[in-house]
C-alpha cells in the first residue's frame, strides 16, 4: 500500500527488546484530536520518567501493519512493554494523573 512502512511486529519488538529501558509505545495518528491533545500530556511524563523508562512515538497510518498485528484498533492506544513483551495495555485518552499512576506502577519493582 502507498505510504505505508512495511515493519512487522517482531521486527518491532526485537527493536524494543534492545532499548534496555521498559518501554511505552503510543500508537496515534496525526489527525486524531485525541491524540493531538494527549501528545503534551506524554510529553511531560517523558520528562517525569527519563531515566525509568522510554515513550516511542508510532504513526499507526505509516506503520499499519505494525498496528494491525499488534490489535491496534483504536487511538490512541499505549502499549507498555518489558523486555519486548506486553504488560499492559490502554485505549483512549486519558487524565495525566491517571496515566502518571499508571507509568509509576509499570516501572516500579514487582510486588511479592
Amino acid at each position: 500500500m502507498p505510504g505505508t512502512q512495511d515493519v512487522s511486529a517482531s521486527t518491532f519488538l526485537t527493536k524494543m527488546r534492545l532499548v534496555g529501558l521498559p518501554v511505552v509505545a503510543i500508537f496515534e495518528a496525526p489527525w486524531s484530536t485525541p491524540c493531538r491533545e494527549l501528545r503534551p500530556v506524554l510529553e511531560q511524563l517523558a520528562r517525569n520518567f527519563a531515566t525509568k523508562v522510554e515513550f516511542r512515538a508510532v504513526d499507526a497510518v505509516e506503520y499499519g501493519r505494525l498496528a494491525g498485528e499488534l490489535k491496534v484498533w483504536s487511538l490512541p492506544t499505549l502499549v507498555f512493554l518489558r523486555a519486548g513483551r506486553e504488560a499492559r495495555r490502554v485505549e483512549g485518552k486519558l487524565p495525566f494523573e491517571t496515566l502518571e499512576a499508571m507509568v509509576a506502577d509499570f516501572v516500579s519493582p514487582p510486588r511479592d
